[in-house]
């Protein structure tokens, strides 16, 4: 199955780039080819409604951006997955903008005898694509979903696209240091890999696996408000970002621990070192391990360590939590190193 993923979060160290990077691991693990297209650091221009793209045989826009790229592999594609927060009950700017540079597709109208209705004319080299979506609100309210539903819904039909599921996945606040820990909220993440595989396989998903991924994480509305209520708090005094540091400490600590029996069987006399640097906190720890003892300092300066291993904090709990692998995380690039080969699959090892 060929796919176009597209990112309308600006935003990411949030829920939406963590759900989007877990569906695409899914669907590259059911042998979907998945293009990646991040509206946010993407060179896309606004529509300027001048209707150039409506000349020619085949319709194309006169704005030579990124936008180009991506409606050329779309045109061929067999699915479109579109994952966006909700920005005042709507899609968010970045995700209306995709929207409507994609308007070299339609080619006027025509009437459907059978329906007895207008439509558009397309000139999608492939129609009836697979069309699914996903949405991230904070709230629990349903209608915070409401208008997004019913314009993607109205898209859906406007393009002959085939909405194969509408995730409404509301109660954000649950997935930071409040309830990250949570079995409920493993339960929620695992369910949108499992989507993901199944999607690339089957091209529709379960509705039990939808329902899954929709899963309310707080019993009523009162206790959600209270949760909320401090993970505002929490944000307002900057003190989440000293919680998320002392979970990372808390997680280096253990993979140091199953390291270092490794390296007392295989290196009794040597002295490793592995600097981790978390790109969405703009931060890094240095671990030293040898057979006897390790230590780890944050944000030390240090002209070198054996290998560096760069991501983000949400991917490195993911990988934790064997919700994504660390191969795929390096094919697509969110995670990286240089240095020492053996030490990387050292660290690879211990997360098993």
């Amino acid at each position: 199955m060929k796919v176009l993923l597209v990112r309308g979060n600006p935003r990411k160290t949030g829920v939406c780039e963590r759900l989007a990077d877990i569906f695409v691991d899914g669907l590259i693990a059911g042998g979907a080819d998945v293009f990646d297209f991040d509206t946010t650091t993407a060179k896309i221009s606004h529509c300027k409604g001048c209707l150039t793209c409506n000349f020619g045989e085949v319709g194309r826009c006169v704005i030579g951006d990124d936008m180009l790229e991506a409606c050329d592999y779309l045109s061929s594609a067999d699915a479109l997955i579109c994952v966006s927060p909700v920005y005042f009950y709507a899609m968010s700017s970045q995700m209306k903008m995709f929207f409507d540079r994609c308007f070299p597709f339609v080619r006027g109208y025509s009437y459907n005898a059978d329906l007895q209705r207008n439509e558009n004319s397309l000139s999608f080299k492939k129609i009836g694509k697979k069309f699914l979506t996903i949405s991230v609100a904070s709230g629990r309210l349903s209608s915070s979903f409401s208008s997004m539903s019913h314009t993607y819904k109205t898209i859906a039909q406007a393009l002959g696209f085939d909405y194969c599921a509408d995730i409404k996945r509301g109660e954000s606040v649950y997935f930071s240091g409040l309830g990250d820990d949570s079995v409920r909220v493993g339960k929620v993440l695992s369910a949108f890999r499992k989507a993901g595989e199944t999607f690339a396989k089957t091209g529709n998903i379960e509705s039990e696996l939808v329902d899954q991924m929709e899963m309310e994480l707080a019993p009523n509305d009162e206790i959600f408000s209270k949760r909320a209520k401090v993970f505002w708090e929490l944000s307002k005094h900057q003190k989440v970002g000293e919680r998320e540091t002392a979970d990372l400490k808390a997680e280096l600590r253990k993979l140091a621990k199953k390291m270092q029996n490794s390296i007392a069987k295989n290196y009794p006399e040597k002295t490793f070192s592995i600097k981790y640097s978390f790109i969405d906190m703009r931060e890094s720890f240095f671990v030293s391990i040898d057979s006897q003892k390790y230590k780890i300092e944050k944000n030390v300066e240090q002209s070198s360590a054996d290998v560096e291993i760069r991501l983000t904090s949400t991917l490195f709990y993911d990988i934790i939590a064997n919700l994504r692998d660390i191969s795929s995380a390096i094919k697509s690039k969110k995670l990286t190193y240089v240095g020492d080969s053996y030490l990387f699959s050292l660290f690879a090892d211990s997360i098993k």
